[in-house]
């Protein structure tokens, strides 16, 4: 069998057997890499970033160009392209995750604001019902940071809580 850096100089050389030889010794650590990528481009991937690492490699520079010397140069770009990779993929996926969840959470606001517009408008609730059950049920605020707002007092926050509470009850019942 040849020596590996006869195979490189003969593949950077668009020498197709030379390449196919090379990729194929070379699959399995290809392989191992992209399944742990669990993403469908990523032996695609490797295999490009592979042939271009063989295009791109300056045999006249390295030290020891020796079988193993090669194997492990060629290894370790692999894994840091690996690792470039797998940092990607998690960006990707959250970029994803925000637009869907962004969708919901606005026809939830919009929803939740239009039950309670009906509510005033049925006379179930007041305006400042209204206003504290969006504050403390949808915005998390609490009675203290209400009563700032509204320049009333905590436990005349509890008040109009508890009685939109029951409005609320006898309204549903």
């Amino acid at each position: 069998m040849e020596s590996l850096c006869n195979l490189i100089k003969k593949a950077k050389n668009f020498d197709k057997e030379s390449m196919e030889l090379l990729i194929t010794k070379f699959d399995p650590i290809i392989t191992s890499l992209s399944r742990k990528l669990q993403n469908e481009d990523a032996k695609n991937d490797l295999t490009v970033f592979f042939i271009r690492m063989i295009y791109e490699i300056k045999l006249i520079n390295l030290i020891n160009s020796s079988d193993g010397a090669l194997v492990n140069y060629i290894k370790q770009g692999l894994y840091r392209e690996y690792h470039k990779l797998n940092k990607v993929a998690p960006i990707i996926s959250v970029e994803f995750n925000d637009i869907f969840t962004v969708d919901t959470n606005d026809y939830v606001q919009v929803e939740y604001k239009v039950f309670l517009d009906e509510l005033v408008m049925k006379k179930v609730l007041n305006e400042k019902q209204k206003y504290v059950l969006l504050k403390k049920y949808y915005y998390h605020c609490t009675d203290e940071e209400i009563s700032i707002e509204l320049c009333i007092s905590r436990q005349a926050v509890n008040k109009i809580h508890r009685k939109a509470i029951d409005n609320l009850r006898k309204y549903l019942n």
